[in-house]
């Protein structure tokens, strides 16, 4: 019945999960979409702060903030152990799984194509697990900086009055305030800032229209004291 194909559907992604998702890395990120509250499958569903990590090719697993360590230590505890009858069974009992489609903040107004996402939904609070290509961020290897490219790029910007590129320092605006940083990564028109204020493993997501060149000037007060996880757009 639909309960036996829902739980053979639970246990095939959790060990998916398991096997696929990288810990090493992770970017925390904001939803950018006020309330934070979505409706998925005639739903409820609450996206505020989250940590996502990476799985096979650009699929992602986003996680509430709030559960993070939660999350990944059942992920570790089900690779060690090598069975997940126990985790399935938790998650069966609390998490419902259902279907949807997002939107990347990269689709162009010409272009915008939705792709399917999986969501996880607490039953009781409204939380939400995703596995999509959502959000548009990028995990950055320690050896993928090409200093050629990037010298290349940084002459050829300067020449044109171009907008920044990766490694140049920049300043984001978010609520209305500019906070200093380095340029990480592009993606289409989506910006990866790395804010001298943020701690290790915080990147804020912006679009390029809300980056800059940094100015030589004092930061406002906010902006040096501030420290959370954003994202712009």
């Amino acid at each position: 019945g639909t309960g036996l194909d829902s739980h053979y559907e639970l246990r095939s992604l959790f060990q998916w999960l398991v096997e696929t998702v990288n810990l090493e890395q992770q970017v925390v990120f904001e939803c950018g979409n006020g309330e934070g509250e979505v409706q998925v499958g005639g739903r409820h569903v609450l996206l505020h702060r989250m940590a996502t990590w990476q799985l096979s090719g650009s699929l992602k697993l986003s996680v509430p903030l709030e559960l993070q360590a939660e999350i990944s230590g059942l992920l570790l505890q089900a690779r060690k152990r090598g069975r997940i009858d126990e985790e399935v069974e938790n998650l069966y009992s609390t998490w419902e799984l259902l279907s949807a489609e997002v939107v990347s903040a990269t689709s162009t107004v010409s272009a915008v194509a939705p792709e399917p996402a999986i969501f996880l939904v607490h039953r009781q609070t409204g939380q939400a697990v995703v596995v999509a290509k959502w959000p548009a961020v990028e995990f950055r290897q320690p050896d993928s900086f090409d200093p050629g490219r990037h010298f290349q790029r940084r002459v050829a910007a300067t020449a044109s009055g171009d907008a920044p590129t990766c490694g140049d320092r920049v300043e984001v605006e978010y609520e209305g305030n500019w906070f200093t940083g380095t340029l990480q990564s592009v993606e289409g028109d989506v910006a990866n800032v790395k804010c001298d204020v943020d701690p290790p493993g915080v990147v804020t997501v912006a679009p390029l229209t809300s980056v800059r060149p940094v100015r030589k000037r004092k930061e406002d007060k906010v902006g040096q004291t501030r420290r959370r996880a954003r994202s712009v757009g």
